[in-house]
């Protein structure tokens, strides 16, 4: 196993773009951030778990999600921008580097209307802070107990039928 991971965090140091991301298919195709974003949680985890990451790579990576908004297409809807900047920050707590600025001002811009994940992203960034507080309530809010389970409701959905929201 741990022969396997060394050889997959050289593999993406490998395929790790000149920008710190990475694309879908082969280096030097345009960086996307929802992957730049995941692979941060990876080296996270993995440096967490005693594997040696490089440094390149793991810098790279970190300056990436650090200026995540400038490599946000500019045709992606608002609440997908707020979403990838929740999920860097997130990613960058993985890895030891929080900004609690950065989550403040995701969480003014969004508040309660950003999805589950995303508040679950910033949550552990501003939990000692008073937003915290305010996720923690907004996250209860949306959790939905059954006698077996209890799961959060994740998403508002707007219906054809009808101009008030339903929950999926």
């Amino acid at each position: 196993l741990q022969a396997s991971v060394t050889d997959d965090l050289a593999r993406l140091g490998r395929r790790q773009n000149m920008d710190g991301g990475f694309s879908f298919w082969r280096r030097g195709d345009p960086s996307w951030p929802y992957l730049g974003i995941h692979v941060g949680v990876s080296l996270g985890v993995a440096k967490a778990k005693g594997y040696d990451v490089p440094a390149d790579l793991w810098s790279g990576t970190l300056g990436y999600l650090r200026v995540i908004q400038s490599h946000i297409p500019s045709w992606y809807t608002e609440e997908e921008k707020l979403w990838l900047r929740a999920a860097a920050v997130g990613a960058r707590h993985r890895m030891q580097d929080d900004d609690p600025g950065e989550a403040a001002r995701i969480w003014k811009q969004g508040g309660t209307k950003l999805p589950v994940e995303a508040q679950g992203w910033l949550w552990p960034v501003l939990a000692k802070r008073p937003e915290g507080a305010e996720i923690r309530a907004s996250l209860m809010s949306r959790v939905e107990e059954t006698a077996g389970a209890a799961m959060f409701v994740a998403l508002p959905v707007r219906t054809s039928s009808s101009a008030s929201w339903a929950v999926a």
